[in-house]
């Protein structure tokens, strides 16, 4: 990926075109399926020799656009979702505000960035990283000369041109497109929060989870107990004690529990 204008520069049309019928349509007499080989000596791989980064660059591109049956990896409702978490932290949104107020709508875009990606079908929000940490890799490259701004460029009409209706009006403005341009960028420059669950998210489906899991009961019918890990040592020797008593769990624990089944004939607590 260390080529200078990888994603800007154009290749050649007719290698491209091949190259992308060759992934689209599988097996074929004049084009076999592609093989990838670890092998450096002898590579197997059904790509044509004159094929060039370019060429691939370019049909990546044309792939992840979509259409033509294809569908894009972000559908409408997503972008617009991606596209108002781009406008908490825009200049209109920020203008007149104090230092800690930006701050704070900094924390909240992040917050709404790893939400974002539990929205995603887990196939699409595979192949969205998979892009993200690509163009992430290619922007902090210098010999690329793109930067991230650059890329967002490149990219905003092909991740999210295809989930926003054509005949919307307005889409095909210079303002539609620019806003299109930061979102991909704010995703490249935050592709690792992607991955991650916000902390708050987290504590509260552990916080809730016994309580959960208690509506489920076992394959006979029966409730199911849910006991309190053991508590640490050195903790506080009262408190340990006060909850080594309980024997279920209520509605809503302070803790997280493990779930085991009740011994038969015991009478639940």
């Amino acid at each position: 990926y260390k080529v200078e204008g990888l994603f800007r520069k154009t290749g050649h049309c007719a290698r491209q075109k091949a190259l992308h019928q060759q992934l689209t349509a599988g097996a074929t007499a004049a084009a076999p399926p592609l093989r990838c080989s670890t092998a450096r000596t002898q590579p197997d791989v059904g790509i044509p020799d004159s094929t060039t980064v370019h060429d691939a660059a370019n049909v990546l591109k044309m792939l992840l656009r979509g259409g033509d049956g294809q569908a894009s990896i972000l559908n409408q409702r997503l972008v617009d979702v991606l596209l108002a978490i781009e406008e908490l932290t825009s200049a209109e949104s920020l203008c007149g505000r104090t230092d800690s107020e930006q701050q704070l709508a900094l924390c909240r875009q992040h917050r709404a960035l790893r939400l974002f990606q539990l929205l995603l079908p887990e196939t699409n929000a595979s192949a969205l990283l998979s892009v993200l940490h690509l163009l992430s890799l290619v922007a902090s490259c210098p010999e690329t000369r793109m930067s991230v701004g650059s890329l967002g460029t490149v990219f905003g009409p092909v991740l999210l041109g295809g989930g926003v209706g054509q005949d919307q009006a307005g889409f095909h403005s210079l303002r539609k497109v620019e806003h299109l341009n930061r979102a991909v960028s704010l995703l490249i420059s935050n592709c690792s929060l992607l991955s991650q669950v916000p902390r708050t998210f987290a504590e509260e489906v552990a916080g809730q989870w016994s309580a959960l899991l208690l509506l489920v009961p076992d394959s006979a019918g029966s409730p199911i107990r849910f006991t309190r890990p053991a508590e640490p040592a050195g903790g506080c020797g009262c408190q340990s004690r006060r909850r080594s008593n309980r024997r279920t769990v209520r509605p809503h624990p302070p803790d997280a529990g493990v779930a085991t089944e009740a011994p038969a004939g015991e009478a639940a607590g």
